[in-house]
């Protein structure tokens, strides 16, 4: 958050140093001497456009007024309607976006990189230009980009027909991001499917969401054919699932082939017990592990 308080002595500060008065000062910009006195009170920022004017009449920069260079580099490239380099989190946008004017916040917004909250989208929307398009025609802007930021402002008020479009199309292109604002397709009758299919084909980070939406059944399951798979990011994800008795079993496997990932990861499941002095576990008996086990 910028400090307005902060802002408002630095910038009376530059003003007093140019011997100049709030009057004069509001008169060199062309705006009126309240104004100014809310700036020098932390009541009120001066917008980009105000902010390049005040820096230029007091003979220093913006950086310098806002006392925050990565910002004020933000701004100016937005406001230039540059790509803005950097990350952005939510709350920082809502805090740069009414230096702006509204066109100008679509370019801000792009360098957001996570969703906003209900009460955060609210406060977001307030700065956009929404007047061209309807929230239809943003949302699917936003899903074309990729950009899941943009998307969670206008994701509530498209049509259901439009949110099972973008749920499938965001699953067939393995973006969690995307996906994660459609989880309310989800259901008890598609969970499995879903998970099935995101499993088979390597979608990790979406099974990752799917999984506490799954049956105790059907995630032992998939416990088990991820242990027969080696299939090693499953496994981690799976491993509460799985059987002492499999444990031990592909303990031993992972043991004897080499498998340093499987090994860790089920060894953190037993206790010092489990390796008694006659090494139970690895019993050179076993049947699992004659000579030509892999």
């Amino acid at each position: 958050m910028f400090d307005m308080i902060k802002i408002g002595k630095r910038i009376a500060s530059l003003r007093k140093k140019c011997g100049m008065t709030q009057m004069s000062l509001a008169n060199s910009l062309g705006i009126s001497f309240q104004a100014v006195s809310n700036w020098e009170r932390g009541l009120a920022m001066p917008d980009i456009a105000n902010l390049k004017e005040l820096a230029e009449t007091l003979g220093t920069t913006v950086d310098d007024i806002l006392d925050d260079s990565e910002k004020a580099r933000i701004l100016v490239s937005a406001d230039a309607g540059e790509d803005v380099e950097a990350q952005l989190t939510p709350e920082e946008f809502n805090d740069m976006a009414p230096l702006l004017t509204a066109d100008k916040n679509l370019k801000l917004l792009e360098a957001v990189s996570a969703p906003f909250a209900p009460e955060e989208a609210a406060e977001a929307k307030a700065n956009l230009d929404t007047d061209d398009f309807d929230d239809e025609e943003y949302a699917k802007m936003a899903f074309e980009a990729g950009n899941v930021a943009m998307l969670s402002l206008f994701v509530d008020n498209i049509s259901d027909e439009l949110k099972t479009e973008m749920f499938k199309k965001a699953f067939e292109n393995g973006d969690p991001a995307i996906f994660s604002q459609f989880m309310n397709r989800i259901t008890e009758e598609n969970a499995e499917y879903y998970a099935e299919r995101a499993y088979s084909e390597g979608k990790v980070p979406i099974f990752s969401m799917l999984l506490h939406r799954l049956s105790r059944e059907k995630q032992e399951e998939l416990a088990l054919r991820a242990l027969e798979e080696y299939n090693i990011p499953y496994v981690a994800m799976l491993k509460k699932h799985i059987t002492d008795d499999e444990r031990k079993k592909y303990k031993k496997k992972a043991f004897f082939s080499g498998n340093v990932a499987l090994f860790s990861i089920l060894k953190d499941r037993f206790v010092d017990s489990d390796y008694g002095s006659d090494d139970e576990d690895f019993d050179d008996d076993d049947e699992d592990f004659d000579d030509d086990d892999e």
